[in-house]
């Protein structure tokens, strides 16, 4: 009988195992993969974001869904812990634009070392390549957890499945089918920071090109769904970059609702006014009046988006700048301040980020994060109905929700032992 068995080995799954054991007992980390972390190492393109250098109240602002759920998480293990967690053994942070956190080494493997040799030095004991089938409630106030080739029981049971995306990395949604089974309720799983497919047009042409310092807005009809500034991304089926994801997981729940296509504009010239940029391209007819448009604009736009551009405005890539009328000047300035762009839906669950939706936060205690319904369970991480920006603080709450869970879970078998030693 283990004190503690833990369900995953993300970061959640490893922060809980590490908190159980730090705490005297005896913890069982179950992983389905070949090794731990396999998604943790791909987080921040390889470099791992690990956590956000925002106090509580900007992280908080951050999180798309239940944000006051993860307030008494974050207060016990909050930003400031999980920094000194890895830097008191041994791996230095910086910190980024946008007060992003990273390790020095650039390497995510800085971190997973970190945590797989906190777990050897707390003494759990780690099974990598066991997939979970069932998990049952057992009489006795236990748990029996079966793999395909054992079975195992635990006073305590901490699941950290993770959520659906990114499934060749382990995230597959075991812990839904565990979580439906108990009748726990579970918020329909849907793609959070995701790339956006959109209608074909000018994006598609211009694929492969980054765009910094832009603003993305959408619209439902009159109304701004999202708008703000950033990087994004032309591809083959849309829209992509940090602005993009962060601007999907604002429209989740729109799509949840409407399932229909949004309408949104790119303004290329943010720090340009309407009068500015008509005085630039003044100046270029000045400058460059005979060059066709093709080469006399090279200077307002990247070259890969002058084509889609021109395409955009229906004007002819051949005519000659000082041949512009001032109707068809006027229309290029409102282009590079709106660009249409129609988003048909997000990329499938498997290409997100995160997973929005999951175990239902009004079934889970905040404090412990422990299973209101039933007794010793515990869940954390992804599999909650949380989620939110990029930025380090998906992973900031992984870490704060999995501790939380793990320390609870030990206090919870600490006590049920000394209950029964006391009747007997």
């Amino acid at each position: 009988m283990e004190d503690v068995i833990v369900i995953g080995g993300g970061p959640a799954g490893m922060l809980a195992a590490i908190g159980a054991a730090e705490n005297g007992g005896r913890v069982l980390l179950l992983e389905k993969m070949e090794a731990l972390g396999r998604k943790l190492l791909i987080t921040g393109k390889g470099r791992c974001n690990v956590t956000t250098d925002f106090d509580q109240a900007q992280l908080v602002e951050h999180i798309n869904h239940n944000p006051r759920f993860v307030y008494s998480a974050l207060a016990r293990f909050g930003t400031a812990a999980v920094r000194d967690f890895f830097e008191s053994r041994g791996c230095p942070l910086k910190v980024e634009r946008g007060g992003r956190i990273f390790p020095v080494s650039d390497r995510s493997q800085s971190i997973l070392d970190v945590l797989q040799d906190a777990l050897q030095a707390a003494g759990v004991q780690v099974k990598t390549g066991a997939r979970v089938l069932a998990i049952n409630e057992l009489p006795n106030e236990a748990w029996q957890v079966t793999t395909e080739s054992q079975s195992y029981r635990g006073k305590a049971l901490v699941l950290a499945t993770g959520g659906a995306s990114y499934p060749t990395t382990g995230s597959t949604g075991d812990g839904y089918k565990f979580a439906r089974a108990l009748s726990i309720p579970v918020v329909p799983p849907r793609p959070a920071l995701v790339p956006l497919t959109c209608a074909p047009g000018w994006v598609q042409a211009a694929q492969g090109l980054s765009l910094r310092n832009v603003r993305l807005t959408f619209y439902d009809g009159d109304k701004v769904l999202y708008s703000d500034f950033g990087e994004l991304m032309c591809t083959h089926f849309g829209l992509s970059g940090p602005l993009v994801l962060t601007a999907s997981g604002k429209l989740v729940d729109y799509w949840q609702d409407h399932k229909g296509a949004i309408s949104g504009t790119i303004d290329l010239k943010p720090a340009l006014g309407e009068k500015q940029l008509d005085d630039r391209l003044l100046r270029m007819i000045q400058e460059n009046g005979h060059k066709k448009l093709a080469n006399g604009i090279k200077r307002l736009l990247p070259q890969k988006l002058i084509l889609p551009f021109l395409a955009e405005t229906g004007l002819d890539a051949e005519k000659r700048l000082l041949d512009l009328t001032r109707e068809e000047r006027l229309h290029m300035v409102h282009l590079l301040q709106d660009m249409p762009v129609t988003v048909t839906g997000p990329r499938p669950l498997r290409e997100a980020i995160v997973t929005a939706g999951g175990i239902a936060v009004s079934q889970v205690a905040p404090k412990t994060m422990a299973v209101r319904s039933h007794k010793g369970l515990y869940v954390c991480g992804e599999l909650l109905d949380i989620d939110a920006d990029t930025g380090g603080f998906n992973l900031q709450m992984a870490f704060s929700t999995g501790y939380v869970a793990g320390t609870a879970a030990m206090a919870y078998a600490a006590f049920s032992e000394s209950e029964a030693e006391a009747c007997k």
